[in-house]
């Protein structure tokens, strides 16, 4: 069954073992070892593990704050054994929040509240419940309370950074934001959203808009011009590295003329729903709590499929990996498998068929063997 959300990363034990012989301390390649100050465990009960060195199989428990416990083969022969617990890197997601004056000019069912106030509380709780495995940012748009479409509405400016444990910072400035913004110049936002993000340089990024309805700029296009423009943008920041979640805050009855645009744009950013193939593929949320179910959703589905070391194996070349007890050939391309995310070789991500894997399962384990110089990597039978 696929987890509702991921309130922490997956677990990761990790054994840096080499032989004393070998010169290198018996540690990562700066003869110190592995640490991390992170240990925590996904809610749906995943467990991960790594063991390195060669000789007999020793049986050493798994456990953790929310983990399910278990068993895992390490390696346990002429190498030291040295363990600490690391966790995968939380995703990093940028809101991207409409602040149109629509949102408190038009209501919602069930219980008739502004479409401000549904999605306010909802992105509030969301944002508190996953600052474990959520690294969390905010744009908000238009800016200021010109006239609709104008430059001044859209700049750089993100006024929250995205970091680590950032729940109270994002939230403080959901809080002070009011929705006083004319005109929705969606495209112009997704793309400052996309260049701020490219500036960061890193994987596993993605962009959660929040918004009621269609895009309206640039000023002079047309319903139509604005929606094309906005699907453009999104097109690239998918093509960028950057899958982009849509959520509408809307009338499943008087909106309901939006429902396509919204659509397209969620196809677009390659994050189509594929839950229920004849329903909407954009996230549609009018009350409160379906906007909290559809925004946990989200949440669960960006986990992260990083795994960050503190130093760099041994040597690189003489790792294994596997997720749930299958194990993977290094793939290059990105495409499948596992790869080092730089030539810094400090982290690891799993690609294809591997993260979707880590995604959807309901309890997960993965392993990570590094090899010590002149010893091989024994895969565990």
């Amino acid at each position: 069954m696929k987890p509702s959300i991921i309130l922490g990363a997956v677990a990761v034990l990790l054994g840096v073992a080499c032989s004393a012989e070998s010169g290198d301390g018996g540690g990562g390649a700066n003869g110190s070892g592995a640490s991390s100050s992170t240990g925590a465990t996904s809610s749906n009960g995943a467990t991960s593990n790594m063991g390195i060195g060669n000789g007999p199989m020793l049986e050493v428990p798994v456990g953790g704050s929310g983990g399910s416990g278990g068993t895992s083969p390490v390696n346990n022969g002429e190498c030291a054994q040295q363990s600490v617990v690391i966790g995968a890197k939380p995703a990093d997601v940028l809101l991207v929040l409409d602040r149109s004056k629509s949102m408190i000019e038009n209501n919602v069912p069930p219980n008739d509240v502004t479409r401000w106030d549904a999605v306010v509380p909802a992105l509030k709780a969301v944002i508190e419940e996953t600052d474990a495995s959520v690294s969390w940012g905010l744009k908000v748009f238009p800016e200021g309370e010109g006239s609709e479409c104008i430059a001044a509405s859209v700049t750089d400016a993100i006024p929250v950074q995205i970091m680590a444990k950032n729940a109270a910072a994002v939230n403080g400035a959901i809080a002070s934001t009011m929705a006083l913004g004319n005109g929705t110049p969606t495209g112009a936002a997704i793309r400052a959203a996309t260049t701020y993000l490219k500036g960061r340089a890193l994987s596993n990024q993605y962009i959660l808009l929040a918004t009621d309805g269609d895009p309206s700029c640039p000023k002079g296009s047309g319903e139509d011009g604005a929606a094309t423009d906005a699907i453009a943008a999104i097109t690239d920041a998918k093509a960028a590295g950057f899958p982009v979640y849509v959520v509408g805050v809307l009338d499943p009855v008087k909106d309901k003329s939006k429902f396509p645009t919204l659509n397209a744009m969620a196809e677009a950013g390659g994050t189509a729903r594929s839950d229920n193939p004849v329903a909407d593929k954009f996230y549609q949320a009018q009350s409160q709590e379906e906007l909290t179910n559809a925004l946990k959703a989200v949440t669960g589905q960006v986990v992260s499929c990083v795994f960050e070391f503190t130093s760099k194996p041994p040597v690189p070349d003489n790792i294994a990996v596997s997720v749930n007890g299958k194990w993977l050939t290094r793939d290059t391309t990105k495409a499948q498998s596992w790869d080092y995310t730089s030539d810094q070789y400090v982290a690891l991500e799993l690609h294809g068929d591997a993260c979707q894997e880590l995604k959807t399962a309901a309890a997960n384990k993965v392993d990570i063997i590094f090899g010590c110089p002149g010893k091989p990597v024994v895969i565990p039978k």
